[in-house]
Parts: C-alpha cells; structure tokens; sequence
C-alpha cells in the first residue's frame, strides 16, 4: 500500500490482533518505504525523481476517466531507461491522449520520460475485482 499523505509505501494492511493493545481493527504493518511517490527512473540525461502526486493531481481531474493506474516501468527486458505507463478506463479520445501525455510529463517533472497511455477497457473491472477483495478481508 501507498500511503498518500506521507508517500511511504508499505506492506499492507492486517486485521490479527495488535500485538501491544490486542485490539482487532485494520492496520498498517511492515516497514514503511520513504519517498515511494517519487522513485527513481534512468533516462537518457541520467536518473531523475519523478513525482507521481503531480500526475495523480493531473489524472484526478480527468472527468471522463473512472480508474487510471500509473507504473514507472523498464522501456524494455534488457533495458536500462524507464517510462511512465498509464493504464486508463473512460472515454478519452485520441486528440486528448496526446495533450494528456505532455500534462503528465510536466506534471512528473521530466520532459525526458517516455509516457505511454494505455486505454484500458477492463481495468475498472479488475480494479473493483481488487477493492471487493480487500474490502473482504476487511471484515
């Protein structure tokens, strides 16, 4: 899990009991991972942080998309450079796919990163699959 107000990723979320209250409601366990909303991506001017809330903020006020994920992946198996893959679900139209990729490269901070747009019919679908399923586990 993401925590959004610090940007520290960690392990998740478990229901047992806490082993200093004994108390039983979610909580968030593991050691958390600083500065998860900035990692580090290698491109052709050398590695940069890129900033994932600025994106966040960009595809948050996309009124026509539902869902989006947002991955910084390797630009190949073998490959030592990264892009931004942005997977969205909702009507975006392809003269909007466009001008969405520059918003999002200013938005990370790196006009030098690839970004790649995948429309994403299904992704609402397994989206809800994943939040039925720890909504699940919650009770």
């Amino acid at each position: 899990f993401l925590r959004y107000q610090t940007g520290a990723y960690v392990e998740g979320l478990s229901t047992d009991a806490c082993p200093a209250c004994g108390r039983t409601v979610p909580r968030i366990v593991g050691e958390p991972f600083p500065n998860a909303w900035q990692p580090v991506a290698t491109t052709a001017a050398g590695e940069e942080r890129v900033d994932l809330r600025g994106a966040a903020v960009v595809l948050a006020g996309l009124a026509d998309v539902s869902v989006w994920r947002i991955e910084v992946a390797q630009t190949g198996p073998r490959a030592r450079t990264h892009r931004v893959v942005v997977e969205l679900a909702g009507r975006v139209g392809e003269a909007e796919l466009e001008g969405l990729a520059r918003r999002l490269r200013n938005a990370v901070g790196s006009d030098q990163l690839e970004v790649e747009l995948v429309p994403d019919p299904v992704l609402l679908e397994r989206r809800i699959e994943e939040l039925g399923s720890v909504f699940a586990d919650l009770t």
